[in-house]
């Protein structure tokens, strides 16, 4: 079975084979799991990429994503940059084609929201509000986080038109947030 490699026992002190433990314990209690290979940056290796996306396919995750890190200042990586949203786009497409394989997977997540990682392959965005660690502003939805009507404009704009609710069934993007 492959481990995380990061953050857990190199940004981190905690114990890759915990993380495993805890993913198993999830899916053996029933709950959907989902996992993200983040957060990505520059410093990773196309080879820890792909061992974190092949984590997620082998343990069966019902939701996949990719995420780049944002540096926020103050942080030990900081320093480390962040890669573009290209380079984000590309691995959602490699995480979406790979994740054909794995019949449990059902959604594409690309985070932080964006037109290239939806065209990618990914189907699924996050709207955010409040308080959130990446974002200097007090509330991320006048900063990085995008609101519904943000999120909604941008899933229109790359070509989707409806939405999956959580019962399964859908419900045309034009009419989601009346």
């Amino acid at each position: 079975m492959l481990s995380p490699l990061r953050p857990q026992g190199i940004d981190s002190d905690l114990d890759p084979e915990d993380r495993v433990e805890t993913i198993e314990a999830i899916r053996k209690a029933g709950m959907d799991w989902y996992y993200c290979c983040e957060p990505i940056g520059p410093e990773h290796t196309s080879q820890e990429i792909a061992d974190q996306m092949f984590l997620g396919i082998e343990l069966g995750c019902f939701q996949h994503a990719a995420m780049r890190r944002v540096p926020v200042p103050g942080t030990p990586l900081k320093s480390k940059r962040q890669i573009s949203e290209l380079r984000l786009a590309q691995i959602v497409a490699v995480v979406t084609l790979a994740s054909l394989a794995c019949p449990e997977t059902k959604t594409i997540a690309v985070h932080e929201p964006n037109s290239l990682g939806l065209v990618s392959g990914a189907n699924t965005i996050y709207a955010e509000s409040g308080i959130n660690p990446r974002d200097q502003k007090q509330r991320t939805e006048e900063g990085r986080g995008l609101d519904l009507l943000r999120c909604h404009q941008m899933l229109l704009e790359t070509g989707f038109s409806e939405l999956l609710l959580g019962d399964g069934t859908s419900k045309p993007i034009i009419n989601a947030i009346n």
